[in-house]
């Protein structure tokens, strides 16, 4: 059966790092036009090295200068908010792979991760860990264990 228009979505990024540019291209969140997206992916969260557990990349950013709650607040509108975990600067190294391939590691940030996400109104988190086993596209950096240690987080979840 083809998608109907009503199963459509449209997934929309925010980069928490957006309104650091100068001039035409800062972007806040108050420029998110939530008419235009049924689902919001706020980036990026960080995977904490030595906890393993997530955390916010820039807590001034999202945490001080309440971005998390201006964009979690887009969800009064239909709009469903995700937030975004690594991305490429966070994928770099072993932590990812530490993580998933530990079982105790992985109960650990799955409890951790539902209470950060219900703390900041987030509906759900984008896994962005670019990639298992090719970390940063460097395919002989991480073991083939990561694929399966991937799916057994996501299924966790």
């Amino acid at each position: 059966k083809p998608p109907q228009p009503s199963d459509a979505k449209v997934i929309c990024y925010f980069t928490n790092w957006a309104w650091h540019r100068k001039g035409v291209g800062q972007f806040l969140p108050s420029h998110i036009n939530p008419s235009l997206c049924t689902h919001v992916v706020y980036a990026f969260a960080v995977l904490d090295p030595k906890a393993l557990t997530v955390r916010s990349h820039d807590e001034w950013t999202d945490l001080e200068n309440d971005f998390y709650s201006q964009v979690t607040s887009l969800k009064s509108h239909g709009v469903k908010v995700l937030l975004g975990l690594g991305g490429w600067n966070d994928s770099e190294g072993d932590k990812y792979s530490r993580l998933v391939n530990n079982p105790m590691a992985r109960t650990r940030f799955v409890r951790h991760l539902s209470k950060f996400l219900r703390r900041y109104g987030f509906d759900g988190v984008d896994l962005d860990w670019e990639y298992p086993t090719c970390w940063q596209v460097n395919c002989n950096a991480g073991p083939e264990s990561d694929k399966e240690g991937f799916t057994d987080l996501v299924a966790e979840l």
